[in-house]
């Protein structure tokens, strides 16, 4: 299953990358019916190749698509990760990552059913834009479950609540229901300065709480920082810091701190250089694990 999967990514992304490529502003293709409606809509690509010196990890860490199927105000919406391995998506090797029917119930409120990308996660930037190799180990926030999610954003504030399944299980587990989670996060945005949230994730077995700020996405200066308590850890009280710069137009150093589950502490220093609008390449050097780890990512 594995060898099928990395050839279908390979072919996908040959066969994509012409065509994306010639995109200047982000990237959608789609599948219309007679009256020009979208039956079928590419909205997002991303491919990610990986370089550790200590071996560790997949040279394909993500090839995701990402579908909309249908229109009007009820929508399918499906994510995949083509190349999903046990080492790349969450311990979990799904690949098949979001499956849902989003539907618009008025101008800023969205309600969704199915294989949900949770409250909690939401914690960390997107991979595509992600200043460092690794995301920090300190959010212990699980990803996906399948369940039921409300999307609501009221002026400054943004509210996404979920209840859900097991969040611990693949996507085609018999035990996704073996026990109710629920979870969510509300933000505010602070003006220029950026936003301030709050997540919580609970269920029988953990109590996951955290608080971040990540700045402003026009500011030069991008900081992301979050402190976090899990009572499933050795470390129960957790915390990250992460600061970019950048130097020019093309290049972009950051720095990462990173306070993991186990105790340990671990530096993480690096830089982003962006090769195309399209196409980057990062570079990190972890100090305690003494080794180094690149990247390069198409995103469209």
């Amino acid at each position: 299953m594995k060898k099928v999967s990395r050839v279908v990514a390979l072919v996908l992304l040959l066969a994509m990358a012409p065509i994306a490529a010639s995109a200047t502003e982000g990237f959608s293709m789609a599948l219309t019916d007679s009256s020009g409606e979208k039956v079928i809509e590419l909205k997002r690509f991303f491919a990610q190749f990986d370089w550790r010196s200590d071996g560790s990890g997949d040279t394909i860490r993500r090839v995701r698509p990402l579908l909309y199927l249908g229109h009007g105000t009820c929508r399918g919406k499906v994510e995949m990760n083509l190349a999903a391995t046990e080492v790349a998506n969450d311990a979990n090797g799904n690949w098949l990552e979001i499956a849902t029917l989003e539907c618009a119930v008025s101008a800023n409120t969205t309600v969704s059913v199915g294989r949900l990308f949770l409250s909690g996660p939401r914690s960390t930037p997107p991979p595509f834009l992600l200043r460092t190799v690794e995301y920090p180990k300190s959010n212990t926030f699980a990803a996906y479950a399948y369940g039921v999610q409300l999307q609501r954003t009221f002026g400054e504030w943004n509210f996404v609540v979920d209840v859900t399944g097991d969040s611990g299980r693949q996507f085609n587990d018999d035990g996704n229901f073996d026990r109710i989670e629920s979870s969510f996060r509300i933000g505010r945005k602070l003006g220029s300065v950026g936003t301030l949230s709050f997540t919580s994730q609970l269920s029988r077995d953990f109590t996951r709480v955290g608080l971040d700020w990540m700045s402003s996405s026009d500011q030069k200066l991008n900081v992301w920082a979050g402190v976090y308590y899990d009572d499933g850890t050795t470390e129960k009280l957790l915390g990250m810091a992460q600061v970019s710069y950048p130097l020019g137009r093309y290049i972009r150093p950051h720095v990462m701190w990173d306070h993991r589950p186990d105790g340990s502490e671990e530096w993480t220093v690096g830089t982003e250089v962006f090769v195309t609008p399209h196409v980057r390449v990062l570079g990190d050097y972890e100090t305690r694990a003494d080794r180094i780890l690149a990247r390069l990512q198409f995103h469209w």
